[in-house]
């Protein structure tokens, strides 16, 4: 068993983060902000976790092996060059 799987009980801490959220939400000047970086903060997080779950496939099925599945030799670094 690998160790990342043990550390799935960690999400039983999620009821912590609800309830800080809920008692800030109450006691801040501008709830809405607050709600608006929770959205991005939930968007961030759930892209992501699909990230991981397409990386996770494509290592089962074998990189390079088939068109759909995530292939390292064709990655494509972008820098950011002036004046070329």
């Amino acid at each position: 068993m690998k160790i990342a799987v043990c550390r799935f009980n960690r999400l039983l801490k999620a009821w912590r983060v609800r309830e800080f959220l809920h008692l800030t939400r109450m006691r801040t000047s501008r709830p809405f902000a607050l709600r608006v970086a929770t959205l991005l903060l939930v968007v961030v997080v759930s892209i992501h976790w699909n990230a991981c779950f397409y990386l996770a496939i494509s290592d089962y099925i074998g990189q390079g092996n088939d068109q759909w599945v995530y292939s390292k030799s064709s990655r494509v670094l972008y820098t950011c060059r002036g004046g070329d």
